[in-house]
């Protein structure tokens, strides 16, 4: 890792419950959800059947508000996507997941649910914020004071599932929805959250020009302020030297006799991948190797082998040192963790 980049890591590691995580679709995107242009072409196609270069490149508050003028809020219905049950979270949804288990803040514009499905999946408690109501108790303190939790606030609000049927109450979505800027309880929220805390945005692109970049202009941010941005180039290294770790396994495994398969799966769904592949397999015990990773991220990995554990019911090998503490001394034990809570079910 860059020294520079490790640096930013480690600040944003060290002050994480101080940190407030803003993030957008560029998320979700491993995760199968469309971006912008890919939720502009299936607007177009499902409401006009055609989807023309010039419409598609639109920003997709104008062309919503042009297709809602001709067809009323029936182009709401295309928002269901975003609860489709085949979309899995991925790394990112876990990480945030891991910040809300320790009672953090996350903002999105996104209007899927894959944190919360993250958040249940370890077991971290939390509440959604996105009505005009939940933003007022929250700046007036009705909400946090009573809550032993971490949030989700939704900027451009949520989709409620009611009876069945999907409501889209809250959703904010077109020019006549942002174009007089945020309401006033979200704007105080955001200036609340700025006088507090650090910044970090993940995914998100920044051109939420009517309404939440200029009430981000409108008062600096007294903290540290961090903008992640995915790097194609080190993402194709990182993927060469699995491939060479890999290929280093199957040499130490054919010099033992051991027949062996290797596969290299680029996804972020890994729990999921893992689970199908397990009860596809009929796989009794799964070994886990454990990468060389930072303690924070030993923590999210814990999360994620967790889920594995939980959901594949199979026996878990891993090869996490074993960390014993004698007399204030901290001793490494042998690097063998095993799950059987299986049996105990």
């Amino acid at each position: 890792m860059n020294p520079q980049i490790e640096i930013i890591v480690d600040d944003i590691a060290k002050n994480l419950t101080n940190t407030v995580f803003f993030v957008g679709a560029g998320i979700s995107q491993r995760s199968g959800l469309p971006l912008f242009w890919e939720i502009n072409q299936q607007i177009l196609l499902q409401t006009t059947q055609t989807a023309p270069e010039k419409l598609v490149s639109l920003r997709p508050e104008i062309l919503l508000q042009l297709i809602q003028n001709e067809l009323g809020n029936n182009v709401l219905s295309f928002l269901k996507i975003f609860r489709d049950k085949h979309f899995k979270p991925n790394s990112n949804h876990y990480l945030l997941a891991h910040i809300i288990k320790h009672r953090g803040y996350v903002i999105t514009t996104n209007w899927d649910d894959l944190i919360e499905q993250a958040c249940n999946n370890i077991n971290a408690p939390f509440k959604v914020i996105h009505t005009p109501k939940d933003f007022e108790d929250f700046v007036n303190d009705k909400i946090k004071s009573n809550a032993n939790c971490g949030y989700i606030f939704k900027m451009h609000g949520d989709i409620e599932e009611k009876d069945g049927n999907f409501s889209y109450e809250s959703i904010q979505m077109t020019i006549g929805d942002i174009e007089c800027g945020l309401d006033k309880n979200k704007s105080e929220f955001l200036d609340m959250v700025k006088a507090k805390k650090n910044f970090c945005f993940m995914g998100y692109s920044g051109m939420d020009d009517f309404d939440i970049i200029p009430e981000m202009r409108k008062k600096s941010i007294d903290g540290s302020f961090y903008w992640l941005q995915h790097n194609e180039e080190t993402t194709q290294k990182q993927i060469t030297k699995l491939k060479a770790e890999l290929e280093n396994w199957k040499k130490i495994a054919q010099k033992q006799g051991v027949p062996i398969k290797t596969k290299l799966s680029l996804t972020d769904n890994i729990s999921h991948w893992v689970v199908d592949y397990v009860k596809e397999h009929e796989i009794d015990l799964l070994i886990v190797d454990y990468p060389k990773l930072s303690m924070e991220e030993i923590i999210l990995f814990d999360d994620i082998i967790n889920v594995i554990h939980h959901k594949s019911h199979c026996h878990l090998l891993t090869t996490k040192p074993l960390i014993i503490v004698q007399n204030n001394r901290k001793i490494t034990g042998k690097p063998i963790k095993f799950y059987d809570v299986f049996d105990q079910l």
